[in-house]
């Protein structure tokens, strides 16, 4: 209504006041136990103890505190009261708490008091941070966060710190979460390998929507759980898997996925895995299709699979059909790349071939993080804005023109995105870098404009 219109500006006006006399830094402090939160905030000019004065009571009265709650602007931690949100100027420093203790403890370590939190591991990791620079930054102490517990798992309990960093530069932001361990990453982390060359994304093209890859270290978990029998007493998985040892010899660590090319009327998904022998991993394929038909064989199993081998002046590729699935594949250069035509593989090589590939375009290679090593231990790309406006075109037929128009427009604005993932020997990194992202108004606009498409135009 008008009313809260009113007061909502009003805050920000006086809020827009007092921020031209804060400075660039803000720090939250949160302990683990049940004492009150600390905030510091740096202050650049004179003047905010006559502003605060000015502008505090109205402030407070249009928050509808509780009876036992107030805000009060303290010449001192003596004079903070127990529950109250106290606010107090020292020098060029604003702090604040509703626990008169910690203002004490801040004016203690202003006098030059033993300051415990600077020899710990968490404030090493947040200097090292601070050093590179961010917009934002986030450290959790994660041994003191979650105590020792038997019901923890192995990750949370050798999990020692996380800290997230935000940055940006231009119209791009890159966000990013680490976490160390004690003595290395679990073994359960040990899949993913550390950092490296992933040729696979060779095989896509500069134009690719999506295009995913990992570069796998410890796959023996994986090769296990497929051995395993089902509870139910019936066959292994593939009607028994004594084959999938020699099987993953075969391959290499690296995998890649994503559609490169139209999602209509069949999305143009590409598969390419890496081979180290091509006969043996030919062999565990056809194995593999033996044993499947062998399991589907049985009662209301449905339909075999078929492996049909195609010839050319070129190379020979290879179908695989099953139920109604129908996938083609070949080897290139140490590599199975595998598509949803025989077109799309030959399409695949000719990237690989070209060497203008998504590796080499001029807006991966941008988005790539600074501070880091050119491999990685797994990645992501999306051209967002291609693949959801293409999406959006084939699903929104009951969304009215001007809607339709407002969206694509700020689906236009989303841009390519990079996820990179990097497991090392004590710590594992994500970082996601791309445009500063859709604002919460926009991301509203699409959520309102979303449910219209979901009931239909009709309003049913």
């Amino acid at each position: 209504d008008a009313q809260t219109s009113a007061l909502v500006e009003r805050y920000v006006g006086w809020l827009d006041e007092l921020g031209d006399y804060l400075g660039d830094e803000t720090v939250l402090a949160v302990r683990a136990d049940d004492a009150a939160p600390v905030v510091l905030a740096e202050v650049r000019r004179e003047g905010l103890s006559g502003a605060l004065e000015a502008h505090l009571p109205d402030f407070v009265s249009g928050l509808d505190l509780p009876d036992d709650s107030s805000v009060e602007l303290v010449g001192s931690p003596e004079q903070a009261n127990d529950g109250a949100l106290s606010l107090w100027l020292t020098d060029d420093l604003l702090v604040a708490s509703t626990d008169p203790q910690a203002l004490a403890n801040v004016n203690a370590l202003l006098g030059g008091a033993d300051h415990a939190f600077a020899k710990g591991k968490l404030y090493v990791r947040l200097k090292e941070a601070y050093r590179r620079g961010a917009y934002y930054l986030v450290g959790v102490d994660l041994d003191r966060a979650n105590p020792p517990s038997g019901g923890k798992s192995a990750v949370a309990k050798r999990a020692e710190t996380l800290i997230l960093e935000g940055r940006a530069g231009g119209e791009r932001a890159q966000i990013s979460a680490e976490i160390r361990f004690h003595s290395g990453v679990p073994e359960v982390l040990t899949w993913l390998a550390t950092p490296g060359p992933i040729g696979a994304l060779g095989f896509f093209s500069p134009d690719a929507q999506i295009a995913g890859a990992v570069l796998l270290g410890n796959a023996a978990d994986f090769v296990e759980r497929f051995k395993k029998p089902s509870d139910a007493g019936e066959p292994a998985q593939l009607g028994g898997v004594d084959f999938l040892d020699d099987w993953m010899l075969a391959a290499g660590g690296e995998v890649a996925f994503g559609l490169d090319g139209p999602l209509l009327p069949t999305p143009s998904w590409r598969a390419v895995i890496e081979v180290y022998d091509k006969a043996a991993f030919q062999e565990g394929i056809e194995t593999a299709v033996r044993r499947a038909n062998e399991v589907v064989a049985l009662p209301a199993r449905g339909t075999e699979a078929t492996l049909v081998v195609h010839t050319n002046a070129r190379y020979p590729s290879y179908e695989l059909r099953f139920r109604g699935f129908s996938a083609h594949y070949a080897y290139f250069d140490g590599y199975l790349v595998a598509a949803a035509s025989a077109a799309l593989v030959d399409q695949a090589k000719r990237i690989y071939d070209s060497d203008v590939t998504l590796l080499s375009s001029g807006e991966f290679r941008e988005l790539l993080p600074r501070d880091r090593q050119p491999g990685f231990s797994a990645v992501g790309y999306t051209d967002f804005a291609d693949l959801a406006s293409a999406t959006w075109e084939a699903v929104s037929k009951n969304i009215p023109e001007p809607q339709r128009e407002i969206i694509l427009d700020v689906l236009a604005d989303a841009g390519p995105g990079l996820y990179a993932v990097y497991r090392e020997r004590d710590r594992v990194r994500i970082v996601v870098n791309g445009p500063l992202g859709l604002s919460f108004p926009e991301l509203a606009i699409l959520a309102g404009l979303g449910a219209d498409a979901m009931r239909g135009s009709d309003g049913t």
